[in-house]
């Protein structure tokens, strides 16, 4: 699979995830256990199939961060939604795995005490997790080096710093070394 392609799927992941995580609710709600067992159940999976790719997408890029160009209070906006989706978002697989616990035990008035806390937190970070996807790939405003580099230079055949990181474009092989480039528009 393309890593490039893996925010998107991402993105869609989480999209599932809520969407699993408010049917799940509904059928708690109505009594039907078993449906929402295995709708939990399914909101779980795909938060992992989630965790398991975005690691990927991550490694692939050497762990390095896709930046947001936005500045004032979007970029106060964008850190303080990634800020609390990061530490919300660390929380959910141990929040997960003891609601599963206890729901499988049969321990349903300690699940339900825990899903009061719990359920919230990760339907945050689901959407957060959207809103985080759409702000970095859809919404992001290049940096102004990027921008002026793309303007300064609209003959140079190496696509702007930006698209690269973002993943939208690969890193031609061995353009670092091409002069024709304002070296800031470049990486490293």
């Amino acid at each position: 699979m393309d890593p490039a392609v893996l925010p998107g799927v991402n993105a869609a992941l989480n999209a599932l995830a809520l969407v699993l995580l408010l049917r799940g609710r509904s059928l708690a709600r109505a009594g039907h256990r078993e449906a929402h067992r295995r709708v939990m159940l399914a909101a779980f999976a795909v938060s992992t199939l989630f965790l398991a790719l975005y690691v990927v997408h991550k490694a692939s890029r050497g762990f390095e961060n896709t930046p947001y160009g936005g500045e004032g209070l979007l970029r106060l906006l964008y850190l303080g939604i990634l800020a609390s989706h990061v530490v919300l978002a660390m929380a959910v697989p141990v929040l997960a795995g003891v609601l599963i616990a206890l729901g499988l035990r049969g321990r349903i008035e300690r699940h339900r005490r825990l899903a009061r806390v719990a359920w919230p937190i990760w339907v945050y970070v689901s959407v957060t997790g959207v809103v985080i996807y759409v702000m970095l790939y859809h919404a992001n405003p290049a940096p102004v080096e990027a921008a002026a580099a793309e303007s300064v230079r609209p003959e140079c055949p190496h696509p702007p710093r930006l698209a690269r990181m973002r993943g939208e474009m690969p890193f031609p092989a061995g353009s670092h070394s091409v002069k024709c480039c304002d070296s800031s528009s470049l990486l490293p």
